[in-house]
């Protein structure tokens, strides 16, 4: 008896690896859907933080478990950083920070065009303007480039 379930555990064994292996079924599309691609994308786009730290988390380990494997192989690694153009690139979207309010939003306001006003005669001062805004604001994008366009 335990000879046959032997003879037929090898069969069975051997009509699975006979089989040809069938395509996987896609769990994304062929092509990336990025939101800011349909209409009215960057109105609908948001910042969404904790989503955001899951993301910066996820591709953390996978960087870690990519070393890892690489290390356990003896297999070279080379990490890269693409560089990209800062400079002329300007953010496509800037948003508040979630506990935004009116009283903060004036002062804001009122950093930001003082250092708009003393731009050109005084970039010291605007440089100390754009650094008040960003303090009572670090996430709005468009304050951080006009910080870095008058650094350069």
């Amino acid at each position: 008896a335990r000879q046959s379930h032997v003879i037929e555990a090898t069969l069975q064994l051997g009509s699975i690896l006979a089989r040809k292996p069938t395509d996987p079924t896609p769990i994304l599309g062929h092509r990336v859907r990025a939101i800011l691609d349909y209409e009215r994308g960057a109105e609908k786009y948001h910042r969404n933080t904790p989503w955001m730290r899951s993301v910066e988390q996820h591709f953390s380990g996978n960087v870690e478990r990519m070393i890892q494997l690489c290390q356990e192989a003896d297999i070279p690694l080379i990490l890269l950083n693409p560089c990209f153009n800062l400079k002329d690139s300007p953010p496509f979207k800037s948003e508040h920070r979630e506990d935004w309010n009116s009283e903060v939003e004036e002062d804001w306001k009122r950093a930001l065009q003082v250092a708009r006003e003393q731009l050109d005669g005084a970039p010291e001062e605007s440089i100390k303007n754009l650094r008040r805004a960003l303090s009572l604001d670090p996430n709005y994008a468009d304050t951080w480039y006009a910080l870095g366009q008058c650094l350069r």
